[in-house]
């Protein structure tokens, strides 16, 4: 027993206690800190999105269930009234100004203010307080009169019966509260009268004025507490509270139902009021109200009070199957047990034992710590008392102290099918019986470490956590096996009754059947696949079970409280208890209490009552998709109003973060979710409490997101999605691909020209070969062939060496052309290096055999690539100016200058010979090719010569554009 007590504590020692709920019912508090605006807050309403709106201190203040924001109103910025009207136009009142919420381009919340197109600058615009729609206008109540709005103009009805208190729309009227008593205000007509018999608030200050049942408003004033008017007369409505509302100001009246009605005071918290006026419950500072000033109370679709506080916003959950006790009521810890009779609830917790008291006037439970230093296992009714086993004895829990029951000795209880008018106890090697005065005691076989036992006839089962269930029956202990677990990891948590029929609740890894049922005949216990019907909370850990009805089970399973219930012979479960146990690990349920009347549960939430456990929940709401980011940090749609086109977005904006919130707020934290991308994902993510998404790389593409959520009682909200395009990147748009195309075809028509203009170059340098080789050695071998002819010839007479001499010689001549072609076509003489060397060499041998005196001016460097047709000219012409200087010139000295100056080659040889004739050799053969080829790479030569003042050639050219 020691070890599941410690094992409680540690449990306890990890978990963070549920913070929830604070008392009355399920509550949450919301203070300045949470939502960002100013402190107090005047008035709440819904709008039909499902958002929450609050009349703030700096506004409006927005809550869509995800993210808080506030829009100032004016200059000021308080807000006193918020009316929605549709889902993209709220009207919002505040001092010294009013109009209309509507979205901005990105769908987020923006205030248009509407006075100030009426109301001249030097005109004070009136405070506005209520307001109210009928036949498509807006009346604006303010403490002077009545503002009508007909969405083009601003119609003005000053008030002449003194200072306006609050009001209601009743038909086609609306009734006022001022200083000479109700007033009506015909909305056909738009005219004030004073209603017959309201004089009785005649100097009073009407504080509200609301609906009540049976077609009745009730108002609400400083000395008429609480009046109700039926259409004819006023009667005040008197209740056990008066002298509370005297004391401390009714401010507000909300209806909750036709039988529970809720009063706002200024000083006093939140009175609760049954149809008779009988006080049922007040909420106060002292069993969890944050502030007893109250300004205002907000009934929503899903039965949650909201309450709008001099300092935060409040919510409590009016739903009366729910009741938490926590640390409202001083219940600090978590509940491991609990004992409860009319006279009241006792509940162990990890630190210790707790009793409840009444608290007055709240009416309400609260709990105190009980000094008592012994050790108690487990609360329990018995025979409609309430009793704690300890380690030490058994203890009777009534008054304010427990007493102890000397003659009963500690140990742990023995479970029995209840009715049984005998408590058993099974402690150490013993079995103990006890009636209420005596006890009988049966010697038995021992089993260590027991934590839980139940008897069946006088059969006795006892379990231990790692070992197992041993069976004790006649003397004897035996070892009770599971069929077919295998699994050395199988820890039992309880043993009990359903339907008669003995149980064993398991937890271990890989097992999915987590429930055994007693089989006597084969004395084994079996798997009942109870929960495999329910693949949905089927799973390998049932913590405890409990039947409070023939036709009702609970079973904390799964990390899920369920409910399971036989409905036309058939069981079915509902899992719709996230309110009491979330789908969290570190939230659990200890202990299952049944009641005449309900359930208890005790455990990481402290302690819930459900009173009627076949509740109903009626309410729809909405799921909305809250916000879309782009690149995570990029806002494009801010969650108000409704797009009516897709959103067209660029290839860089790929990246979209959504996040969405249902507007169901019984428990926001315990909505749970699931998404889909349409076009993107194959199907729904699973259910999760995550309230965004990423996606990343999204290709271009229609797509649709959708959420759809579940709420804490599991049900269904209706879905949300929103559409939008993805555009192609720069790159796969269809002008991209045009470019492509043409791109595509230029390179294609490139390489063709390119292709065509290499087979022409080729072309053409066949030609350029075929035309040297006939015009440079053509002439030579046809004058080889002339000596040979005239050698053979009989007809030639005489000495014939002569001929040889010349074929030799032209053999020679033809040989040098050809070498210089061969020179001037090879690839590898494709740089000016080699060709300056060459002109250097061939110049310097030529001039040494002719004994002539020279000098060879030449760079060692010349830019630019020297190709083979550059090449070829070049050396010729060079070749034949300097054979000329040599051969026929008959100079003593020859200067060559070669060099590349001012981006040009330049070439010049200079000889003092005698000159030449340049008329009489223009037909020469020497200089037309010297001119020839000058053309053809584009170079300037310029010759100047006179006979016997020698002859200077000079050639230029740009050897990057030749």
């Amino acid at each position: 027993m020691k070890t599941k007590f410690g094992l409680l504590v540690f449990i306890y020692l990890l978990t963070t206690l549920s913070c929830y709920g604070q008392g009355f019912s399920f509550q949450q508090y919301y203070s300045a800190e949470d939502y960002g605006a100013h402190v107090q807050n005047w008035a709440a309403q819904k709008d039909s999105l499902g958002y929450m709106h609050f009349g703030n201190g700096n506004g409006l203040l927005t809550f869509d269930g995800l993210h808080w924001t506030y829009t100032h109103i004016g200059e000021t910025g308080k807000g006193h009234f918020i009316l929605p009207v549709r889902q993209d136009s709220i009207f919002a009142l505040g001092l010294s100004d009013f109009g209309y919420i509507r979205p901005d381009s990105i769908f987020t919340i923006q205030f248009q203010s509407l006075s100030k197109s009426f109301y001249r600058p030097d005109e004070q615009i009136p405070s506005s307080h209520e307001a109210f729609q009928w036949n498509e206008k807006i009346y604006f109540r303010h403490s002077y009169g009545i503002n009508v709005y007909d969405g083009q103009k601003l119609n003005r009805f000053p008030s002449n019966f003194g200072m306006f208190g609050n009001s209601m729309l009743v038909g086609d009227s609306v009734l006022i509260g001022s200083d000479k008593g109700i007033l009506s205000f015909n909305l056909n007509k738009e005219e004030l009268r004073l209603v017959k018999g309201g004089d009785i608030f005649a100097g009073d200050y009407v504080w509200f004025a609301e609906k009540f049942p049976g077609e009745k408003v009730i108002f609400g004033g400083f000395e008429n507490l609480l009046v109700l008017f039926n259409g004819d007369s006023f009667e005040p409505f008197e209740t056990e509270a008066d002298s509370y509302f005297q004391e401390h100001r009714v401010y507000d009246f909300q209806v909750i139902n036709d039988s529970l009605y809720a009063v706002a005071t200024l000083y006093g918290g939140v009175v609760f009021l049954d149809e008779s006026g009988g006080v049922i419950k007040i909420l106060t500072e002292r069993n969890g109200l944050e502030t007893n000033q109250v300004y205002d109370l907000y009934l929503d679709d899903e039965n949650i009070l909201w309450l709008s506080l001099q300092k935060g916003i409040q919510k409590v959950l009016m739903d009366g199957n729910f009741t938490l006790y926590n640390e409202g009521q001083g219940l600090n810890d978590i509940v491991t047990s609990m004992a409860q009779t009319e006279d009241g609830i006792w509940v162990q917790t990890g630190f210790g034992l707790i009793r409840s008291e009444l608290m007055e006037p709240e009416k309400t439970l609260h709990f105190i710590e009980v000094d008592f230093d012994e050790s108690i296992n487990e609360l329990f009714n018995w025979n409609g008392r309430n009793y704690g086993l300890g380690f030490s004895g058994l203890y009777l829990l009534e008054g304010e102290q427990p007493s102890k029951i000397d003659i009963v000795p500690g140990g742990v209880r023995v479970k029995k099918l209840n009715p049984y008018s005998i408590f058993t106890i099974y402690n150490q090697n013993q079995l103990v019986h006890y009636d209420g005065v005596n006890i009988n005691t049966n010697p038995i076989p021992e089993v260590e470490r027991v934590s839980d036992a139940a008897l069946v006839g006088d059969s006795l089962f006892v379990l231990n956590r790692e070992e197992g269930v041993f069976l004790i029956s006649n003397g004897e202990k035996k070892h009770i096996p599971l069929e077919n677990n295998s699994n050395a990891e199988t820890f039992y948590n309880t043993i009990g009754f359903l339907n008669g029929e003995l149980f064993i609740a398991i937890e271990g890894k890989n097992n999915l059947t987590s429930l055994y049922k007693y089989h006597p005949q084969e004395d084994r216990f079996v798997p009942q696949h109870f929960l495999s019907n329910f693949p949905d909370v089927n799973s390998g850990q049932v913590f405890n079970f409990k039947q409070c009805q023939d036709d009702e089970i609970w079973m904390n399973a799964n990390l899920k409280l369920l409910r399971f219930y036989e409905e036309n012979n058939q069981w079915k479960v509902d899992d719709s208890y996230r309110l009491i146990k979330g789908n969290n690990s570190d939230e659990t349920v200890f202990t299952i209490s049944c009641s005449s009347n309900g359930v208890y549960f005790g455990g990481t939430m402290g302690l819930v009552y459900i009173e009627d456990t076949k509740r109903s929940y009626k309410s729809t709401f909405q799921t909305n998709i809250n916000r879309i980011y782009t690149n995570r940090d990029s806002l494009i749609y801010g969650g108000f109003g409704d797009p009516k086109e897709n959103y067209i977005l660029p290839y860089k904006n790929n990246e979209l973060r959504f996040q969405y919130a249902a507007a169901s707020y019984i428990n926001p934290e315990r909505n749970l979710y699931q998404v889909m991308l349409e076009g993107f994902d194959s199907d729904w993510n699973n259910w999760t409490s995550e309230t965004q998404i990423d996606y990343t790389n999204i290709p271009e593409g229609i797509y649709t997101f959708k959420v759809r959520s579940r709420n804490a009682y599991d049900v269904a909200g209706m879905p949300a999605s929103f559409s939008f395009e993805i555009l192609p990147p720069w790159y796969r748009t269809w002008w991209a691909y045009l470019l492509y195309t043409i791109f595509i075809v230029g390179i294609l028509y490139t390489a063709y020209k390119v292709r065509v203009n290499q087979l022409l170059r080729v072309e053409r340098i066949r030609n350029h070969i075929a035309s040297d080789l006939h015009d440079e050695v053509s002439a030579t071998l046809s004058s080889i062939s002339y000596f040979a002819q005239a050698i053979e010839s009989d007809k030639m007479k005489g000495d014939k060496s002569r001929f040889l001499k010349l074929i030799s010689n032209s053999a020679g001549d033809a040989k040098e052309k050809i070498t210089d072609i061969v020179w001037a076509i090879n690839p590898e003489h494709d740089d000016w290096t080699g060709f300056l060397s060459k002109c250097r060499r061939y110049a310097s041998d030529l001039f040494e055999s002719k004994g002539i005196n020279y000098s060879l001016k030449i760079d060692e460097y010349i830019p630019g690539k020297l190709d083979m047709q550059l090449r070829q000219h070049l050396w010729l012409i060079y070749k034949e100016m300097i054979t000329n200087a040599a051969r026929h010139s008959e100079a003593r000295q020859v200067d060559v200058i070669m060099k590349y100056e001012d981006g040009l080659f330049k070439l010049v040889v200079q000889d003092d010979g005698k000159g030449m004739d340049v008329d009489g050799i223009r037909k020469g053969n020497g200089l037309v090719n010297i001119n020839k080829r000058a053309d053809q790479i584009g170079a300037d030569i310029n010759l100047k010569t006179s006979e016997g003042f020698g002859t200077r050639w000079k050639i230029s050219l740009n050897p990057r554009e030749s």
